[in-house]
């Protein structure tokens, strides 16, 4: 630079000073060009007035040139481009008119005036030298742009022999035969970079290379080949491979047979909503079903009959999700699926296949009310969808009788018999419809119902057996003794050598109550006998009855021996005080007087929740009295008249105060008993008593509202009255009945306190169930136990081992609870609803207290016999354990079991689809989970459920927002330049 500032001041000098104009034009000229080289502001101006003063100079032709040079290297493409183009070629060499054509080219280029550049790259890429590469790439490059593919073809491939460009041009290269479709030409072409990754080749975008010449084979079918392309573009894109490209590469491994590969693929691609995702969900959906895993193809073909964009696709997975839920034996979702995709395309080539296994799911399903809801909706039925019809409608009848429902149970029963195409089934139809009519105390239905078991026709039927025990029943709670024992006897022969003895302890029983009724006493004692023998579970009752035909028999000292054992060795026995009080009674009648007053006190001082404490007064009064001991005789006479009054005893009690207290010379009190005694005892036809009858009516009308206002008023008109006790209790139970817990509990305390009705047992046992339902599970424990105490009943026993049962499991007092699970399987007996529940809490107690192992075995044992909530309950407990074990997949195979096995229990099915969501979860199935939890949302009836399924939604969805999103992903793989 210093050599151009001297030359300046030279050449100015010489200006000012010299005198020869041929050296002053050449001064003029070099001392323009120093200062353009100088970078002078004069310098452009300088060179401009030396070619306007001396326009044929022969270095004015150059003038241009040189000041192009210097504008263009100053970045001043603008005026380059300019004084380029002034340039008179033909006073330019070859190299000089290349460049002049390159930096023409280049600085429109530089201006975004690409049309205009094109002519100019294209007279100086033809020339070797320094602008070559240069000229060819960037007209190659702009050929592509413009889409010429051939031209660009040609050019980069030029630029592409320099080292300069050599690793630029081939992704345009490549990407100007997959646009033409040329992909022989491109894979051909391409094969050369395919151990670039080896040879640590900087290629641009290599990626993109690799991952065109993979869809060029991809496109051309030649898929082995296609998936070693995708192999080196997914090992440089890793997890940039775009949503497209993960779809081709799961259809390649699809068509070459490799089938987990291509799973893994199309699962990524299915998360989506999209026409990829479509496809790529039915293709996951056959993949799965030549696995034979068909959950996974339900959900898979769920996704896909979802999304509308190919129709035909969306058309066949609607038909595949249903026919598959068949195979899958899921055949409720199967029906629902059928029947859906029928209504949808009733047009479709794949109806008469749809209706064929419609009929089979039938025959199968156990979601009863949606079957016959189908079923009854199809006018012309097949003999298979009549005996699907039978046999769901019989299911659903048995569902009716377990949850105490006789009147829906006998009508489902007789709906099963329009078809009695199942010989076998009918017989067991005719069977529980038998035992509806029975539990309901329809005695003559039932007998009759019973005996179409035996003329059935089924010879084999084990209902052939079991009708004799419900025969027996039915004629001995209608009192028909000597029928009952017919059927009774038959019963038991044909069990006694039998492995399983099913109801032989009862009926052994009951066979010797029936000969004790008809006054055989013998045979009556070989059959109590032969029940102690067995060991049966009833034998307090075995020891308490043989008491009391010995008695009959005219046989104290036997009776009393057979009482004694009772007390002695069942103290907890129901039995307990009518072994003591018949005991005592039979002391009286032997006028063993002194002896049977120790067995009354027995029962007044230390039973007091005994229904004989009336009775006991009574004949201890009588005792006394033959005792000539008055005045204890008269307290206890008393006693039942101020306290009992409403007893059945209380007459006899009058009578015998009126005898003691005239032998006292004491008559004067008897009037004011007897007036109790009337005022308790009114004639039928007082109004005091037509007021209370109309009360009790409005209340058995389940008029409870007015039964109430009713029963006030009597209460407030008559409140001396024996019935006041008895008014009050209808008025508890009615609030009972309109749902009134606070009120209806208010009064049922208040009527234990009095202890003045008849029947304390119904008082105990509705405080019992209010306080469970209320959360104080120790009030519970209290009132059930003491309905315990005082059963009248098997079934009321039950009903308090059953309280008692839950509230001890609410208590976490699983020791206790335990006692009443076992009385309840051992000794109840009553339904086999009960017998499930209390086989479930010992299972839940288990897995309360942390015993995996036990609880699984307790609700594996539930779920061999129970097919109510209570099995639901027990099936999704093992898959919760299961889950909670971490053995995910038997905590599938569970739960998926639920959905036929339990269907119609929608709370459980719900919450066993949602524990499915966390199993595929845990095991990174995300897609599944996804697919599970929207068929929840979708077709769950309950809000609760769906409210939870929404939030494990978001749950899943968060897991999804942890992986790169698409925008991520490309400006990754902008940043890394392709390698």
């Amino acid at each position: 630079m210093e050599k151009y500032s001297a030359a300046r001041d030279q050449f100015e000098r010489y200006l000012a000073q010299g005198d020869d104009e041929i050296k002053k034009a050449d001064a003029e000229y070099y001392m323009a060009f120093c200062a353009l080289n100088l970078d002078n502001g004069d310098g452009a101006q300088l060179i401009s007035q030396f070619v306007r003063n001396r326009p044929n100079h022969p270095k004015a032709a150059k003038a241009y040139y040189n000041l192009g040079v210097v504008s263009f290297k100053n970045g001043d493409f603008t005026t380059a481009e300019r004084y380029f183009k002034l340039v008179n070629p033909s006073a330019l060499n070859g190299e000089e008119r290349v460049e002049t054509n390159f930096k023409i080219a280049y600085s429109l280029y530089a201006l975004r005036r690409y049309e205009e550049s094109v002519p100019y790259f294209d007279k100086a890429k033809g020339s070797k030298g320094p602008y070559f590469a240069d000229a060819n790439y960037y007209a190659g490059y702009l050929a592509y742009a413009y889409k010429e593919y051939d031209k660009a073809l040609v050019d980069l491939k030029n630029a592409g022999t320099t080292e300069k460009y050599k690793n630029r041009v081939p992704i345009m290269v490549a990407s100007a035969y997959y646009q033409q479709k040329r992909y022989g030409e491109l894979v051909q072409y391409a094969s050369q970079f395919k151990t670039a990754i080896a040879e640590n080749r900087k290629l641009d975008y290599l990626y993109q290379i690799y991952q065109m010449t993979a869809e060029s084979y991809y496109n051309q079918g030649q898929y082995k080949e296609s998936l070693e392309y995708y192999d080196l573009y997914s090992e440089l894109a890793q997890q940039n491979v775009t949503q497209e490209t993960l779809y081709r590469m799961g259809f390649a491994y699809y068509s070459t047979g490799q089938a987990e590969e291509s799973i893994e693929q199309f699962k990524k691609v299915a998360l989506n909503s999209d026409t990829l995702a479509q496809n790529a969900s039915y293709y996951l959906g056959r993949l799965y079903v030549e696995q034979e895993n068909f959950l996974f193809a339900i959900a898979a073909f769920d996704k896909a009959a979802s999304l509308g964009f190919n129709k035909e696709i969306q058309e066949e997975a609607a038909f595949n999700s249903a026919k598959v839920n068949f195979q899958a034996s899921k055949y409720s979702q199967s029906i629902i699926a059928l029947d859906k995709f029928m209504r949808d395309y009733p047009t479709s080539d794949y109806i008469p296949e749809a209706n064929n296994l419609l009929s089979e799911a039938f025959l199968n399903t156990n979601d009863y009310s949606r079957a016959i809801t189908f079923i009854e909706r199809i006018e012309n039925k097949s003999d298979r969808l009549k005996e699907a019809y039978q046999k769901v409608t019989f299911f659903k009848g048995t569902e009716f009788y377990n949850a105490r429902k006789y009147d829906n149970a006998v009508q489902l029963f007789d709906k099963s018999l329009q078809y009695p195409i199942d010989k076998d089934l009918a017989t067991a139809t005719y069977f529980w419809k038998g035992e509806a009519f029975a539990t309901a105390r329809n005695y003559p239905q039932a007998i009759a119902s019973y005996k179409k078991v035996m003329t059935s026709g089924s010879r084999n039927s084990e209902y052939l057996v079991k009708a004799n025990y419900g025969l027996g029943y039915a004629y001995y709670n209608g009192k028909s003794y000597t029928e009952a024992r017919t059927y009774f006897k038959r019963y038991v022969d044909a069990l006694e050598n039998a492995r399983d003895k099913q109801n032989y302890n009862d009926a052994l029983i009951r066979l010797a109550d029936c000969y004790y009724v008809d006054k055989e006493y013998a045979s009556a004692i070989t059959y109590y006998d032969k029940a102690i023998g067995t060991n049966n579970p009833n034998i307090d009752y075995a020891y308490f009855q043989k008491g009391v035909v010995y008695d009959f028999e005219g046989k104290p000292s036997e009776a009393i021996a057979s009482l004694d054992v009772v007390i002695n060795r069942f103290a907890d026995s129901r039995y307990y005080d009518d072994a003591i009080y018949k005991k005592a009674q039979i002391q009286l009648e032997d006028r063993q007087f002194r002896n049977s007053i120790q067995g009354f006190n027995r029962i007044i001082d230390r039973l007091s929740q005994s229904p004989f404490i009336p009775y006991a007064y009574e004949s201890r009064a009588l005792a006394y009295f033959n005792l000539e001991d008055y005045d204890q005789a008269e307290r206890d006479y008393k006693t039942i008249l101020d306290n009992y009054i409403t007893s059945s005893v209380s007459n006899s009690a009058l009578l015998g105060l009126q005898n003691t207290l005239k032998l006292q010379n004491k008559t004067i009190q008897f009037d004011q008993y007897l007036a109790r005694y009337k005022n308790a005892h009114p004639e039928n036809q007082a109004l005091e008593n037509i007021e209370f009858e109309s009360a009790k009516n409005l209340f058995f009308g389940q008029e409870y509202s007015a039964a109430i206002g009713a029963l006030e008023d009597y209460r407030k008109n008559y409140p001396n009255s024996g019935l006041v006790h008895e008014a009050k209790y209808y008025q508890a139970e009615s609030y009972y009945r309109l749902s009134d817990t606070e009120k209806a509990l208010e009064m049922f305390y208040e009527i234990n306190r009095d202890s003045k009705i008849t029947g304390m047992d119904r008082v105990y046992e509705r405080i019992g169930e209010l306080q469970l339902k209320a959360g104080d599970f120790k009030e519970a424990t209290n009132f059930y136990g003491q309905l315990e105490k005082v059963a009248k009943s098997k079934r009321q026993e039950n009903d308090a081992w059953l309280g008692l049962l839950e509230a001890h499991y609410q208590l976490s007092e699983y020791a206790q609870m335990r006692i009443y699970a076992k009385n309840i399987i051992t000794k109840g007996a009553v339904t086999q609803e009960a017998t499930d529940k209390a086989q479930l809490y010992l299972g839940k107690a288990a897995y309360a207290e942390g015993n995996f192992d036990e609880a699984i075995d307790q609700f594996l044992t539930t779920l061999n016999t129970a097919k109510n909530q209570y099995g639901a309950e027990a099936q999704f407990m093992v898959g919760k354990i299961f889950y909670q074990q971490k053995q995910y997949q038997q905590s599938l195979n569970t739960l998926f079991e639920m959905n036929e096995n339990f269907s119609a229990y929608d709370e459980w099915l719900g919450k066993a689809f949602l524990l499915i969501a966390d199993n595929y979860i845990a095991l990174n199935e995300i897609f599944q989970a996804k697919a599970t939890v929207n068929s929840i949302i979708q077709y769950s009836q309950l809000d609760n459920i769906k409210e939870d399924a929404r939030a494990k939604l978001k749950q899943i969805e968060k897991l999804e927002a942890e992986a790169p999103s698409q925008e991520e992903v490309n400006a990754d793989t902008t940043r890394k330049g392709g390698n």
